[in-house]
This record gives C-alpha cells, sequence and structure tokens, in this order.
C-alpha cells in the first residue's frame, strides 16, 4: 500500500489485508494519524514499515508482533519513543531514526536485535542503548558516544567488524585505559 495520507479510516481496511507485506509512505509530511493498538496483531506478515516524513508520534506495542518485520523506517517523524516490543524484532535487518528531533533514547535491550545489519540514528541521542557491541553484524552506524558506565565504553565498537563507513565518536574524554 502506497499512500500520501493515510486517515484513521483507512487503517481499518489496511488491517483486513492479512497478507500485507509491505506499507510504504513516499510522501513528505503525511498525515496518517493515530495507529490502533490492533494493527499489528492483523498484519502478522509484514516485512517492510516504511512511516518516514509522518506525522506519527507513537507506534503501538503490538509492532513487536511482527515478527517478519525486516525494515523499520521512521526517519524525519515525530516519534517521541519506540515501544519496548521493539528489541522483540528478532529478525529486523534495518532501523532507520534519522532526523526523528523528539526521539531521545532507544529500548534499553536493542542490542537483542542480533541480526540488524543497518542502525541509523541522529546524534542527538543521549545514548546507545548499552552493550551495542552485541550487533556484531552491524554494517551502518553513524555514531557512537562514549559512556563511562559498563556497556557504553569504546571497546564496544571492537567486534563490529563489518562496520563501514564513516562513525563519529563522541565524548572521547570518557576512554579509560582498557
Amino acid at each position: 500500500i502506497i499512500c500520501a495520507n493515510i486517515p484513521s479510516e483507512l487503517w481499518k481496511h489496511i488491517e483486513k489485508c492479512e497478507g500485507l507485506r509491505t506499507v510504504l509512505s513516499l510522501h513528505k509530511s503525511s498525515k496518517i494519524g493515530e495507529l490502533g493498538i490492533e494493527l499489528f496483531l492483523k498484519l502478522q506478515w509484514l516485512r517492510v514499515l516504511m512511516l518516514s516524513g509522518t506525522d506519527i508520534n507513537e507506534l503501538p506495542e503490538s509492532l513487536g508482533k511482527l515478527k517478519h518485520l525486516r525494515l523499520l523506517d521512521v526517519s524525519g517523524s515525530k516519534i517521541k519513543k519506540l515501544p519496548r516490543s521493539t528489541v522483540e524484532l528478532y529478525g529486523l535487518l534495518v532501523l532507520k531514526l534519522n532526523h526523528c528531533s523528539q526521539l531521545l533514547r532507544l529500548p534499553e535491550d536493542l542490542s537483542n536485535l542480533t541480526q540488524l545489519l543497518h542502525l541509523e540514528v541522529d546524534k542527538r541521542l543521549s545514548l546507545l542503548p548499552p552493550h551495542i557491541g552485541k550487533l556484531r553484524e552491524l554494517r551502518t552506524l553513524h555514531t557512537f558516544k562514549v559512556g563511562i558506565k559498563k556497556g557504553h565504553h569504546v571497546t564496544e565498537l571492537k567486534n563490529m567488524k563489518y562496520l563501514k563507513g564513516s562513525i563519529c565518536l563522541t565524548n572521547l574524554e570518557n576512554v579509560r585505559d582498557e
């Protein structure tokens, strides 16, 4: 389904498309309204959910039921936080959160997503969740803020042998002899 604006009434019809695999919003400033709590319970085969540039500010907790989801893109949206159930998307390969000015943190157990290949976040995040080093398959990680607490040390990056491109390391004053 590809739409510029998805009013809440249309979501009720989308819910009936149980075999739906992709939802794309291709227009900047798309209005999609509020997503119902039950929505993702009915769209269990969804593989791609691209809501970038939309007015969405919250995803329902039922997001974690999308066991086949491979790509989640809410970049440029008004999302404030990801549901805790995001860490149950074990098959997720791509998580795009660029230009989410309201988003300041990610779920604590994000390191559970060990299949994740691309994690696109902005520098404005206060810190990445602890133990990001468990995401050994990562190819894309644009920013890493070194912290002083366990799980936030620069050594988290040592086993990420597939990282490509550039990475911005900040808070280097927190690097200790390790």
